[in-house]
């Protein structure tokens, strides 16, 4: 098999893994987005840290060229054969995020971005994070944002329900939080938030257009940074 053969599907469906590195199958937008997530998360963790749900394992790459320790899970062997090959340097394990192969306090920081909405028992998965993290120590963690503005407006002008999804045809997001419930889940598992920020605040029509249009296309996601709440995508930094 190819190195540079990218597992983009889960289940068959297209754009839930891909190298946003070196993307095949996203968009540039797309592609920003989960490398700002990491970007951000870089500059303020440091020592051991795991990367939860890390797919083909740019993030983890990216988190080890700042010299942490980092190992790197995911459920998808395809995916975690692919990281292996191409972004050495973390260890990788395929396993479930429900049963961390880790003792008590091992990490100083873990990562689990656009990973809460996938798994069968969210406060489970949360429960382990807590568990495996150093006292004080640092957790990123992103989820979708269905009562984001775009959805807001619709329900206050057009009295639209709230969806339960952002993209209501993804049947492989179990849950997906509101902003509200996001945070509320964390603060009910033990972690204290230090900081937030949003990704893609819809404000403009036509988002698909920006990704033809260079630097551009980063608008809305530079705009979430003022709006979680309303934004697509929330990120949460929070501590043990």
């Amino acid at each position: 098999m190819s190195s540079r053969f990218v597992p983009t599907g889960e289940k068959n469906y297209p754009f839930e893994r891909d190298d946003m590195l070196k993307p095949t199958v996203s968009t540039r937008s797309s592609a920003f987005e989960h490398l700002q997530r990491y970007k951000y998360a870089v500059k303020r963790c440091k020592g051991k840290v795991l990367d939860l749900g890390c797919g083909t394992g740019y993030g983890a790459s990216i988190l080890a060229e700042e010299g942490n320790i980092v190992y790197a899970i995911d459920n998808s062997q395809e995916a975690i054969d692919y990281a292996k090959r191409n972004y050495r340097g973390p260890q990788y394990i395929c396993c479930d995020a429900e049963k961390l192969p880790f003792e008590d306090g091992f990490f100083d920081a873990v990562c689990a971005f656009e990973v809460i909405e996938h798994v069968q028992n969210p406060e489970k998965v949360l429960e382990e994070i807590y568990r495996v993290l150093k006292r004080d120590g640092d957790f990123f963690i992103s989820t979708p944002n269905p009562r984001h503005l775009g959805n807001v407006i619709k329900h206050v002008i057009f009295r639209k329900p709230y969806p339960q999804k952002v993209n209501p045809k993804n049947i492989y997001h179990l849950k997906e939080f509101s902003y509200e419930e996001f945070v509320d889940l964390l603060q009910r598992k033990g972690f204290k938030i230090i900081s937030q920020f949003g990704q893609t605040l819809p404000l403009i029509p036509g988002l698909g257009i920006l990704d033809n249009l260079p630097f551009i296309y980063r608008i809305p996601s530079i705009l979430g940074y003022f709006f979680p709440k309303y934004s697509i995508t929330v990120t949460l930094y929070a501590k043990k």
